[in-house]
């Protein structure tokens, strides 16, 4: 018994001693195909290079006057107040080859809460109602070619910026208030909220450069767009909210500025 034993823990140590050198191979591939991919840059400007001073400015723009009146699909739906918590904001370069070989030599990862160059993770309450633009802060990427924006909308915790302002907020990642009915004359008070989370991907064409160091990327909910995808019946009903929030992303959009 004791030999089979043996044999096994010695069978086992090879398969491991063969995924190590698999993997090392594995790497050490990567790495001269990315020292390749990095020498043909030289004398070049590379989408991966970095350069002090360039700055990313992520603002809240205003989405609906207080008490305004908007058409829905079958009505009007006035909005007395309509926030939500921005939870992360994630500036995406544009794929290249160099990117994807250095992603899987040395995959990256960001936890959550956790700010990089590219990454603004401050849970921050926004009002649509709020009148003009709100700073929600700023990126400090490498210069290059950024196609695409994440926005994560996620329930706020106790240190999510303004909420003194709306402590309502607390453990909620949306709120609706206001009235609706099928004629402005007719309308009855509404309430809505959610804790629910969900990420909304924005395509967008940008490239960060010392002639262009600075941008901002304006976020606002186009309530008119919103409000028509939606069945007014369905507003006080239960087991719907996933549906308002499916129509509040698509009618979500940014402005390169």
């Amino acid at each position: 018994m004791a030999a089979k034993t043996l044999g096994l823990h010695c069978l086992q140590m090879s398969s491991a001693s063969e995924s190590v050198r698999g993997a090392s191979r594995r790497r050490a591939l990567a790495a001269l195909v990315l020292a390749s991919l990095s020498s043909a840059c030289l004398g070049s400007a590379c989408s991966s290079s970095s350069q002090g001073g360039l700055r990313v400015e992520l603002i809240s723009q205003q989405s609906v006057d207080v008490g305004q009146e908007v058409r829905a699909s079958e009505g009007v739906v006035r909005i007395d107040e309509m926030r939500w918590i921005s939870s992360e904001v994630e500036l995406r370069a544009c794929a290249t080859l160099a990117g994807s070989v250095r992603d899987w030599l040395v995959p990256q990862a960001h936890a959550h809460g956790t700010s990089s160059p590219t990454l603004l993770a401050v849970p921050t309450v926004v009002s649509a109602t709020a009148i003009g633009a709100a700073v929600m802060g700023e990126l400090a990427p490498p210069a290059g070619r950024y196609c695409s924006v994440r926005y994560r909308i996620a329930a706020a915790d106790a240190d999510a910026v303004g909420l003194a302002g709306a402590p309502s907020m607390l453990g909620m990642s949306f709120s609706l208030r206001g009235a609706f009915g099928r004629e402005p004359g007719q309308l009855r008070e509404l309430e809505l909220s959610s804790d629910l989370a969900m990420d909304v991907t924005l395509d967008i064409d940008l490239e960060l450069s010392l002639e262009q160091p600075l941008v901002s990327l304006g976020f606002e909910c186009d309530t008119e767009r919103w409000l028509a995808n939606i069945d007014l019946g369905s507003l006080t009903g239960n087991g719907n909210e996933g549906a308002l929030l499916e129509a509040f992303r698509a009618a979500f959009r940014v402005r390169v500025e």
